[in-house]
């Protein structure tokens, strides 16, 4: 049965329905329609939708109202009811003035920096965009003003009401100086109910002491009339020498393992030269790049591109793991990452990351069946080994296959978009002995690999667990390593 226009003044609001539903399966009928709402009371919805009593719990505690577009594909029960663990789909939401209070996960927020203002919130033109999948609402990295205080989320919300948000909370600079570059992030477990916050006090820890540093050294300089760039050279210096008298540093590998490498003739030594891009430019491009899902400084995203465009490498957060990569089409930097990681190119494959899955078909061949099943799964951790095209260069084409990554991680995707084309990847090497923290934190793969790569991004904390990889050269579909990802196939 079509639905065409079918409009509904509800839950104070409007809703125009334009979909269909299907029985041509008795015992499972379905049901595909799009929905345009207008001034929805976020309350009334909570109170007359057992799909948003089950999805989007927080709509009890909101006052106000939203309008948007919801477009779902789901099963429907004996009552003709949608089956909400089935449902697919995908919306966006948007409201003017919105009030809230009695929410456990913000008023532990609230209590984390020592703000109970906070726990009593009015936003102002927020939107919400998400998809919904295998039971879970997921949405996509939005902000949120609460007073000075600048909140930006992203995550999960299940059927079972467990949640899994991370977060970022800027400190405004009523706080103090030193919030002034401080950011804190948060991680966001358990259910809506019974929420989990975590602060990274480690990440504030650091920003504090670099803060004050900062402006100590700088009122330093400003009293001896001397040049400020050049005591924060110094501060930086003192910082990394701080870091490596309490054990945090390391060497890039152990002393023994290195001299056995070395050792042998066929190999070259995994530690290679000092980045020759990095020659003649200041301690100051050197550091961390602090990255964030989005409404990043157009400037820092060039500086990325600039490097990969020169035959740069940088050191990017993925959703498995940190991973090094450059320029896929560069194919001398290509090599030194094969030199780094000791990959022969004729007897390994290589992967790079595309934006979008019609950049993927450039660089591989993909056919109907293929396509859907990456349209399904990506962006997500899998990697899909595919025939490679010409438009690779030489030293993909040893194999004749590519493994092809679309992560879902805004920042690299993003940098993917502006460089418009692929990023050769692979993961950071790693020996079995190694502490599992200089793989995940950034601060201390600056302190490791910070010297072969011309950048290393900060995005946060980073995984453990590496990307699914499914080959797809054959007839049939091949999982050759079980990893974050579960392939979902049509």
């Amino acid at each position: 049965m079509d639905m065409k226009n079918l409009s509904m003044n509800t839950m104070g609001g409007n809703v125009v329905m334009n979909g269909y539903y299907s029985t041509a399966n008795i015992k499972t009928p379905e049901m595909k329609a799009g929905f345009k709402l207008s001034n929805i009371g976020f309350a009334q919805a909570y109170k007359e939708l057992d799909m948003v009593q089950k999805m989007a719990p927080i709509f009890e505690n909101l006052k106000g109202n939203f309008s948007g577009s919801i477009n779902v594909l789901t099963d429907l029960d004996a009552a003709m009811s949608p089956v909400l663990n089935t449902m697919q789909g995908d919306g966006s939401l948007s409201t003017r003035d919105l009030s809230l209070s009695g929410v456990k996960a913000i008023d532990q927020i609230a209590d984390a920096v020592k703000q109970p203002s906070l726990k009593d919130m009015k936003v102002k033109d927020m939107t919400l965009d998400f998809t919904i999948k295998d039971g879970r609402v997921e949405t996509k990295p939005f902000d949120i003003k609460m007073g000075d205080y600048t909140l930006n989320l992203s995550g999960s919300t299940g059927l079972d009401q467990t949640i899994n948000y991370s977060g970022k909370v800027k400190l405004p600079a009523s706080v103090g100086n030193i919030s002034k570059l401080m950011t804190l992030d948060l991680k966001i477990g358990g259910s809506f109910t019974s929420p989990k916050v975590s602060v990274d006090t480690k990440s504030m820890a650091n920003q504090a002491v670099e803060a004050v540093a900062d402006e100590a050294i700088s009122k330093l300089g400003q009293k001896l009339g001397l040049d400020s760039d050049r005591y924060r050279q110094q501060r930086l210096n003192q910082t990394k020498s701080h870091r490596e008298s309490c054990g945090k540093g390391t060497g890039f590998l152990e002393k023994e393992t290195q001299i056995k490498r070395e050792n042998n003739n066929h190999l070259t030594p995994l530690v290679p030269p000092p980045s020759p891009l990095r020659e003649g430019r200041d301690e100051a491009f050197n550091m961390l790049l602090k990255l964030y899902d989005k409404n990043n400084n157009p400037q820092d995203l060039q500086r990325i591109i600039d490097i990969l465009n020169d035959g740069g490498l940088i050191i990017y957060p993925t959703d498995t793991m940190y991973a090094i990569g450059c320029h896929g089409l560069k194919e001398r930097a290509i090599e030194r990452i094969c030199r780094i990681k000791e990959i022969d190119p004729r007897k390994n494959n290589l992967s790079i990351i595309c934006y979008d899955l019609s950049s993927i078909s450039e660089y591989a061949k993909v056919d109907n069946n293929i396509f859907k099943l990456m349209k399904h799964n990506l962006p997500g951790p899998f990697t899909f080994i595919l025939n490679g095209t010409n438009r690779l260069p030489k030293i993909f084409r040893n194999r004749k296959e590519v493994g092809i990554r679309m992560p879902d991680n805004n920042i690299i995707r993003e940098i993917a978009r502006l460089l418009d084309a692929p990023i050769m990847t692979t993961t950071l090497p790693y020996e079995e002995h190694e502490d599992l923290e200089y793989m995940t934190d950034p601060e201390l793969i600056d302190e490791k690999f910070g010297d072969i790569v011309d950048l290393v991004i900060d995005g946060g904390i980073g995984g453990i667990e590496p990307s699914t990889v499914v080959k797809c050269t054959d007839n049939e579909l091949e999982i050759v390593r079980q990893g974050k990802g579960w392939l979902e196939e049509n």
